[in-house]
């Protein structure tokens, strides 16, 4: 696809007068506002023709070595294993005395130091722990040693400790990557662990002290003792977490004396348990004590070939997800809840464009929302919930859109590069591109293409449904900016007028740029019959699967508002469903049960103190069944840009990105990654690596989906219609379920 010609906004300082000077007095004059924009919309110079290649890219354009989930640079997993083995072996000959059951190398110092702490750890009688009657209490005090534990070779258990640790602490990593990220921290969990976060662009953004981190730290120190397959965890967990806080102290002990494992030495460890016990994790001191090793260490990163395309994209997807929830918490619920608007969202709300990018995903939204409307008998249609599928897909085209951007602007920029700028970006194309303002080879970078030849690229990519009208649109960046300016000011709620008022005004310059003509109304589909009921069938689930979530969430949140002291809260949207938590349990044959389901929604607050504040985020773990056993709902919020993410095993399998609170138990957390780990989940396929593989396909979708059955006019072929095979009323199929 070859495009050839340039076209370049400009206007005089009396075309945009009224609206540059922050003038918004005419706003309610709508002629008068119409009048002004389209005197802006309709001043375009057209500068000689150059030809562009365009760079699209798309799944089939982004193979790479995470698919197979090895390297790219010929690296020897065999030997690297062996190294790594080698170098913990040193570390035990320098330990002249340690525990052969439970003196393991991971834990929260240098290997070394490990080792000597978790002797310590597993001998003290002030780490004697009571039982518990959590969930974790039977696997823990299932799995004492049977005599066997204490043969096996203690150098690869602490290695398996090692990689599952790492892989219990970050997303998206595999058991070979976390391998590499050990072999260049010299076998130091928490130096890898400082290097995952800096090719990860998240040094700058990662909330070290956050209890989603001490979380995510206690999860992996769970996951490397079941993977040791240590001898009493919940001692070596409860050791770990009492000494938190005295760790810089701790570390300066073990610096003054000999390896030799002596019972001064423990005298003196002993000592620092004086000081008051930490209820929870203090991770400070751990991860200042791992940044001065890093530099002491100064590993040799060169040739770097992690993150992978799948990791960064993972990564810059959890990103633009965070802006599409902000965008759905910004919109008032009375036109959100509408299936054209949602529609519009979910197949034109891209987040690209002149604006940030929730702003972008607002205005392209409601711009589509009134130049591509829906037959009538669909858009009068209320919903509650918002396709959790078609969310994840607008959110991938979108990213292929801006990497797509990026490498058309910049002919000689790597993939791997642009990802990194849009990573550091926050997914903003302001920001990543040096020159997006008019800048002439701003930070050493020339464009090679205009900023509209590569929005024509970003629009093929992303899968716009109309793409040349996507083109046209942006090609108006200095009038959508204007716009954002006057309607889309702040990061506050938006009102049904200023809705309602963007919408008149893209209706309005809509059909005058079309020559009078809105775009076309999607035809109604003519199907054979067999077709024609597997589309009714598909309408059915989902508009069951919307009862279903609608009835949890009200319950949830009837549970919440009943709890003395908090706000109340009413649904704004339903904008996430996992309903495959729990399982799955294999139940007469091939029918697989699963008890739970995790949702995310939007909830307003009810009372007047409130009134103006945005929705805020909840996170609800519900029973399938319509019991109220092991379900609860609390507020979560959205997650800073790039940073830790609170882990959920049955969410990361299926794809999807649930935001999960810090500081509540649930089903996929703590107890399920060491049963993963331990090999007593209910499915084999539940395996660090079978998540990352089983996840991609659903994560990185772009293609059609059962769920856009939903907005589709169809009707049965003449030759099937003497079958006798009823229309299907929509409204009544609606009530029913």
């Amino acid at each position: 696809m070859l495009l050839g010609r340039r076209n370049v906004d400009r206007t005089d300082g009396g075309g945009g007068a009224g609206i540059d000077n922050g003038d918004t007095s005419y706003i309610g004059d709508a002629s008068g506002v119409f009048a002004r924009l389209l005197r802006i919309f309709s001043r375009r110079v057209s500068e000689p023709p150059r030809v562009c290649k365009p760079r699209i890219y798309g799944t089939g354009r982004l193979d790479d070595e995470d698919v197979k989930l090895g390297f790219r640079d010929g690296t020897d997993v065999l030997e690297m294993c062996s190294e790594l083995l080698a170098r913990i072996q040193i570390c035990y000959q320098q330990v002249k005395v340690f525990d052969a059951a439970a003196g393991f190398c991971f834990g929260l110092l240098d290997p070394l130091s490990n080792i000597i702490v978790n002797t310590f750890i597993d001998n003290a009688v002030v780490f004697e722990t009571e039982e518990d009657d959590d969930q974790a209490t039977s696997l823990w005090h299932g799995r004492q040693t049977d005599g066997q534990i204490e043969d096996r070779d203690m150098n690869q258990r602490s290695l398996n400790g090692l990689v599952a640790f790492l892989a219990g602490l970050f997303p998206h990593l595999s058991d070979v990557q976390a391998l590499w990220y050990l072999h260049k921290a010299k076998a130091d969990p928490l130096v890898a662990a400082r290097i995952i976060i800096k090719h990860r662009r998240m040094d700058h953004s990662f909330r070290f002290g956050s209890d989603a981190t001490a979380a995510a730290v206690q999860t992996a120190l769970r996951c490397a003792a079941a993977a040791a397959d240590h001898p009493n965890p919940k001692r070596f967990l409860t050791g770990w977490r009492i000494l938190s806080p005295s760790l810089n102290k701790l570390a300066a002990v073990l610096s003054l004396s000999a390896p030799d494992v002596t019972s001064n030495l423990f005298a003196s460890m002993v000592s620092l348990l004086e000081e008051p016990h930490a209820p929870a994790f203090d991770l400070g001191g751990s991860w200042e004590l791992a940044s001065s090793r890093l530099v002491t260490l100064s590993p040799d990163l060169g040739g770097v070939v992690f993150p992978g395309h799948t990791t960064m994209r993972r990564m810059l997807l959890t990103t633009i997800h965070g802006y599409y929830l902000q965008a759905l918490a910004r919109l008032p619920r009375d036109q959100l809840c509408s299936q054209h608007l949602l529609y519009s969202m979910l197949h034109y709300g891209h987040c690209f464009g002149p604006l940030d990018p929730v702003s972008n995903i607002i205005l392209n939204t409601i711009w589509y929302s009134s130049a591509c409307p829906l037959p009538s008998s669909i858009q009068n249609s209320k919903m509650d919930m918002i396709s959790t599928s078609a969310m994840l897909r607008i959110a991938v085209r979108s990213f292929y859109g801006l990497v797509s951007f990026l490498c058309t602007r910049y002919d000689t920029l790597a993939v791997d590069r642009a990802m990194h700028d849009l990573l550091e970006a926050g997914a903003d194309l302001r920001i990543a591109d040096p020159n997006f303002h008019g800048n002439h080879a701003a930070a050493g970078r020339i464009p090679s293409a205009t900023v509209q030849e590569a929005y024509a690229a970003a629009a093929a990519a992303a899968c716009h449904p109309q793409p040349q009208a996507h083109i046209g649109l942006l090609r108006q960046s200095s009038l959508i900016t204007r716009m954002g300016s006057i309607y889309l000011k702040g990061s506050g709620p938006l009102s049904c007028d200023v809705v309602c008022r963007l919408s008149s005004t893209a209706q309005h310059l809509s059909s005058s740029y079309f020559q009078g003509q809105l775009l076309p109304l999607p035809e109604t589909r003519v199907l054979d019959k067999l077709t024609y009921n597997t589309v009714n069938q598909q309408r059915i689930s989902f508009w069951n699967q919307h009862a279903r979530a609608v009835r949890m969430v009200k319950s949830a949140m009837d549970m919440y508002n009943s709890q003395p002291g908090v706000p109340k809260y009413e649904l704004h949207v339903i904008c996430g469903v996992n309903e495959y938590v729990h399982g799955p349990e294999y139940i007469a044959g091939n029918y697989r049960k699963y008890h739970h389901s995790h949702i995310n929604f939007l909830a307003t607050c009810k009372e007047s103190q409130s009134a103006g504040a945005l929705p805020v985020l909840f996170f609800a773990q519900w029973s399938n069944h319509g019991t109220k056993e092991e379900c609860f709902c609390c507020p979560v919020g959205v997650p800073p840009l790039n940073s830790e993410q609170v882990r959920c095993l049955y969410c990361e399998y299926e794809g999807s990105r649930i935001v999960h609170p810090a500081n509540e138990s649930f089903h996929g957390r703590d107890i399920e990654f060491e049963k993963m780990l331990s090999g007593r989940l209910y499915s084999g396929n539940y395996t660090n690596n079978c998540i990352i593989v089983h996840s991609c396909s659903l994560a990185f979708w772009v293609d059609d989906l059962a769920d856009d059955c939903i907005y589709s006019v169809d009707c049965i072929d003449d030759d099937d219609k003497e079958d006798g095979v009823p229309p299907v009323d929509l409204q009544r199929l609606i009530r029913l379920t």
